[in-house]
């Protein structure tokens, strides 16, 4: 799976988002692993998932690559609808798990010093910058 997470103005509590190759997602809201709010589906199902799975063999063995693009809409972050995200400060952290294959990995955008994988460290998010999308505008001939 890839996860991502975001705070907005220093906030205590955190989004987490989490997709599987295939775009199903699951998301929570809270200040640590613990005690998380479940973001309801119906807000998730705003979000736009597009997947692309391949799969080959190489030296007799089976390769699998994945890619997801998501679009997320503030509409789901439900504590904080009305954002703007490219008037506030937000922190993040970008993550793949493989923590279920044959040779377990975790990897993060930021680095995380922790003895046991844990992504629930805001304190390892990093500022991020969301910008204003320009008008592009047009004239017919």
């Amino acid at each position: 799976c890839v996860e991502f997470f975001i705070c907005f103005n220093d906030d205590d509590s955190y989004y987490n988002l989490e997709f599987n190759s295939i775009g199903v997602c699951s998301m929570e809201f809270g200040k640590s692993r613990l005690g998380r709010v479940l973001i309801p589906e119906q807000k998730l199902s705003k979000i736009a998932r597009k997947s692309n799975i391949n799969t080959s063999i190489q030296n007799g063995k089976s390769i699998i690559k994945w890619e997801l693009c998501v679009k997320i809409p503030t509409a789901v972050f439900i504590f904080h609808e009305t954002i703007k995200l490219a008037e506030v400060k937000c922190k993040a952290n970008f993550y793949k798990c493989g923590d279920h294959l044959p040779t377990p990995h975790f990897l993060s955008w930021q680095k995380i010093i922790s003895e046991k994988p844990n992504f629930h460290l805001p304190e390892f998010f990093a500022n991020v910058h969301f910008i204003q999308p320009a008008l592009i505008e047009t004239t017919n001939p």
